[in-house]
């Protein structure tokens, strides 16, 4: 049964953590980084969220979001984990 959505407070800045089942690759091959990325920057501009950092690795990523409205997006369309880490 999948996990309900989470609320996410807009100013805050959230851990967000996408990790392919088992632990299996997620990225196959480097055109799989550049769609990620891409896509990533296209939800940053669509959402309004401020990124500070972010680490692609071929089996997840994890990034450093701040939304400004509340909403979190996730990269690979799931509802990822994410943890507050500082205050807004």
């Amino acid at each position: 049964m999948p996990r309900s959505s989470r609320a996410a407070v807009g100013g805050l800045v959230y851990h967000v953590l996408n990790r392919g089942n088992g632990r299996l690759p997620i990225f196959r091959k480097p055109d799989d980084f550049l769609a990620f990325l891409e896509l990533m920057i296209d939800a940053k501009e669509r959402a309004e969220i401020e990124i500070f950092g972010f680490c692609l690795m071929s089996n997840h990523d994890s990034t450093e979001r701040s939304p400004k409205s509340g909403i979190l997006w996730c990269g690979h369309g799931g509802t990822g984990t994410w943890l507050p880490i500082s205050p807004g």
